[in-house]
């Protein structure tokens, strides 16, 4: 009895989190437009509607905590009762998922969550923050009050879900750190916050992201054993948040370890004898993984302060090649990493910056050698 009643939960579990991964989907698609390498606005349809219904909506801002969370322990607010906006009930329905998962764990009950919902979750939340999040208002000719005062750039609500946001982010990496896409679909999220300059902004006076990039640039778990191109990803990420006037104390907590574990590293005496250590090849990949993250998510202005921070790394990479010779996955990093400096960043250097790059030995030529 006890097993056919066991059986039974997991059949109608596997049925909840198949219905909630598609009406994830359904909801991400439904209120964005899906558009790669242009910017994301609020569907012309959805803002009408919004429009449409804001005589019989609140309009005000509403305190979004109490209505997402679950307050003293008590029964969540049925959204449908508030009288809101139904785009925001919808995106509101989105976070609660969040406030769910959250819960479960808290009780011991991670096993029994499913990682697919979770990570649809968060594919639906970073199609969602582009274009409603601190929403671009001169983008539009008409704007929905009841979005402005959930979403507007002023909006106390706004604030708030950013930071929930990135406490989000902090925690799908803490947990499912070894479920690779639902890692780089987080991440993803947090790109999704930093790519707008208002939420950005926000965003740096967030302790939840300062944790973060405390935590990765620590070099410990759990965010050490992200897999490799989830340590990238998040580097590349982390780099994109560094703006205003907190960005010089950002970077620096970011970036000045990242130097000192690779400057150990390579500076060990026995380091040829270590070279076959899987401790020590996992550690150099690591680095470099992370210095590939940089490289690729630097933006044009910021070349020059990246290039002085990355040279060094270059000209030792090139002794490297010969100590690592036999292992292809750190000789095929390194030039990895050269390849990524020359495509982003040469165009952007000055003719004295380019020259020192390009005066760096020829790496090719090492690398031909140690393999004649």
């Amino acid at each position: 009895q006890d097993k056919r009643t066991l059986f039974s939960c997991q059949n109608n579990l596997d049925s909840l989190y198949e219905d909630l991964h598609w009406l994830a989907l359904i909801a991400g698609y439904t209120l964005c437009d899906i558009v790669r390498g242009e910017d994301v606005l609020i569907p012309v349809h959805l803002m009408r509607h919004s429009i449409a219904c804001q005589q019989h909506v609140r309009t005000t801002d509403p305190d979004i905590r109490s209505l997402i969370q679950q307050e003293g322990g008590g029964e969540m607010v049925n959204l449908s009762s508030t009288h809101m906006d139904p785009i925001v009930t919808l995106i509101l329905s989105i976070f609660r998922l969040c406030v769910l998962e959250k819960l479960f764990i808290s009780h011991g009950l991670l096993d029994v969550l499913s990682p697919q919902v979770c990570e649809t979750t968060a594919w639906c939340l970073s199609c969602v923050v582009e274009p409603y999040l601190m929403l671009s208002e001169e983008s539009y000719d008409q704007l929905s009050l009841p979005l402005l005062s959930v979403f507007g750039r002023d909006s106390e609500s706004a604030r708030w879900l950013v930071a929930f946001l990135l406490e989000k982010v902090t925690f799908n990496l803490s947990v499912w750190s070894a479920e690779k896409s639902l890692t780089l679909t987080t991440i993803q999220l947090l790109k999704s916050i930093v790519k707008s300059t208002a939420r950005t902004a926000v965003a740096m006076h967030c302790e939840a992201l300062w944790s973060l990039m405390r935590q990765f640039s620590s070099g410990h778990a759990p965010l050490a054993s992200l897999p490799p191109s989830a340590q990238r990803e998040l580097m590349s990420g982390l780099v994109m948040c560094g703006a205003g006037e907190q960005r010089e104390a950002f970077l620096a907590e970011l970036l000045q370890p990242l130097r000192h574990r690779f400057t150990s590293l390579v500076q060990h005496p026995d380091l040829q004898s270590h070279s076959q250590d899987g401790g020590t090849q996992q550690a150099l990949l690591a680095t470099l993984e992370s210095l590939c993250g940089l490289a690729q998510s630097t933006r044009p202005d910021s070349v020059p302060e990246f290039f002085a921070f990355m040279l060094p790394f270059l000209q030792v990479g090139v002794s490297l090649l010969e100590v690592f010779a036999d292992v292809t996955e750190v000789t095929e990093l390194i030039l990895e990493l050269f390849a990524l400096v020359a495509e982003n960043y040469t165009v952007f250097l000055s003719e004295v910056c380019a020259v020192r790059y390009f005066c760096v030995p020829p790496y090719t030529h090492a690398y031909t050698y140690t393999h004649t």
